[in-house]
């Protein structure tokens, strides 16, 4: 929803918005954030809210990428903007403890080895049981500040 806007602001034919699923939205409550990490905020949700869940601007088509038109629709392209977010690459093997994996509670991958951003996000349950990764340089500070005490105690 960031990159929409500024694709449509570019003399093109068409935009086609490939997606997997419906949009959410950060819901503000009293003191936390439903779908903080996951839901869109600020200029990027005005611009959703008006233009994808309301009336689509001209030149914009959106196709749900499991309809039976997706393959037809993606072929017709001639330019593709892939803009679904990180995945991390798979860590190297490693030969005291072989494939390693951290802990997405304290970022713990292995004795005096830890990992912490965007690769390494914190995994977090919101009150209504909801998983999602914490991602942010703030929210990465606040998880170094919060399992830093446990690294340094951490035996080697």
């Amino acid at each position: 929803m960031i990159a929409l806007p500024n694709l449509l602001r570019h003399p093109v034919k068409k935009v086609i918005n490939f997606y997997r699923s419906p949009l959410t939205y950060a819901v503000y409550l009293d003191d936390w954030i439903l779908f903080d990490d996951s839901g869109l905020k600020g200029r990027a949700a005005d611009w959703a809210r008006e233009n994808i869940d309301g009336v689509y601007p001209d030149r914009l088509e959106r196709c749900w990428v499991s309809s039976p038109d997706f393959e037809e629709k993606l072929a017709a392209c001639d330019r593709v903007v892939y803009t679904v977010g990180f995945e991390r690459r798979t860590l190297p093997e490693t030969r005291q403890w072989g494939q390693l994996d951290y802990d997405p509670c304290n970022g713990i991958l292995a004795p005096g080895l830890f990992g912490l951003g965007i690769a390494f996000p914190e995994r977090a349950t919101d009150r209504y049981g909801y998983v999602e990764y914490r991602v942010g340089l703030k929210k990465f500070m606040d998880h170094l500040d919060a399992v830093l005490p446990l690294w340094l105690r951490y035996p080697p």
